[in-house]
């Protein structure tokens, strides 16, 4: 056990990468430079065995830079809070860069020293073009909902468990003023838009959807204009006028007889092609459903 102590990293970790066993340990983190101030560090184990190690440490960073194989660029956190054992690794209250986004959040990493199992981070901060796209590929957004860069956002919650679901929930601003609340859920039979809702001088909607094992729900409420999504979409090859209503809909693909829909909505302006040869246009309709 040790107490308040100065780690330069850009020394020890190299060091440390020297010995088969320890580099085994940390193979997921290919480099690590910075200071690490250490308030506690307890570890029990063999010094060369590091799997057997049973250790907690507490600390700060200082200009720390990290490139890992789970994160798509190096991770630069300017200052922060940092927690780990042997199962978790978690931080607190720091200011960071990846790509072309800035962060400011906490966060943890779950079997970090074993093969990660589970991320789990609450972030804001301004996300430029090339975070927005790793983030929409992480989460398998698909091409008609992803945005325009850059975004602020505030309060975003994002979790990932290997294997199992991924999921991002927070508030984005466009430097337009446009507001964007999203919740989204992928799992590996399932896709759930919980909520996008889209709010500025000319629209106030939300949409959400889910997806699974054939079956289709999907709800609109609100107004939503051609100028916001044109403003906010990376992408609007489809929508160019205005929908507006309340709406909600299930279609089942294996019972399609037992899909249900009320409600009424208005769509002015719309259009898509695929893969088809004529695109299908939409200049003026209106539904009423009930049952």
């Amino acid at each position: 056990s040790t107490g308040k102590s100065r780690v330069d990293l850009d020394e020890i970790y190299p060091w440390l990468l020297t010995h088969d066993t320890v580099k085994n340990f940390l193979k997921d983190f290919e480099s690590m430079k910075g200071i690490l101030w250490l308030d506690s560090l307890n570890l029990k184990g063999p010094v060369l065995q590091p799997r057997d190690w049973v250790f907690e440490a507490r600390g700060r960073t200082e200009n720390f830079l990290m490139t890992s194989s789970f994160l798509p660029d190096s991770l630069g956190v300017k200052q922060g809070r940092v927690e780990a054992n042997q199962e978790r690794l978690s931080f607190y209250d720091c200011s960071a860069r990846i790509l072309d986004t800035t962060l400011t959040g906490s966060g943890v990493f779950q079997g970090y020293t074993q093969g990660l199992r589970g991320v789990s981070l609450t972030l804001g901060g301004e996300v430029g073009e090339a975070g927005n796209a790793y983030l929409s590929n992480l989460i398998q957004l698909p091409e008609p909902f992803r945005l325009q860069s850059p975004l602020r956002f505030t309060g975003a919650k994002f979790s990932w468990a290997r294997g199992g679901s991924i999921s991002f929930a927070g508030r984005m601003t466009r430097n337009n003023g446009t507001t964007v609340d999203l919740d989204v859920t992928h799992e590996p039979e399932a896709l759930t838009i919980k909520k996008i809702a889209v709010k500025d001088a000319s629209s106030d909607a939300s949409l959400s959807l889910l997806w699974s094992r054939g079956e289709f729900d999907l709800s609109f409420a609100g107004t939503l204009k051609r100028s916001s999504v044109d403003g906010l979409l990376a992408k609007n090859p489809h929508f160019t006028g205005t929908l507006e209503g309340n709406f909600e809909a299930r279609f089942s693909l294996e019972a399609p007889l037992e899909s249900k829909a009320s409600g009424k909505f208005s769509i002015e302006g719309f259009q898509y092609k695929g893969k088809l040869k004529q695109p299908i246009t939409i200049e003026r309709a209106a539904l009423e459903a009930a049952g």
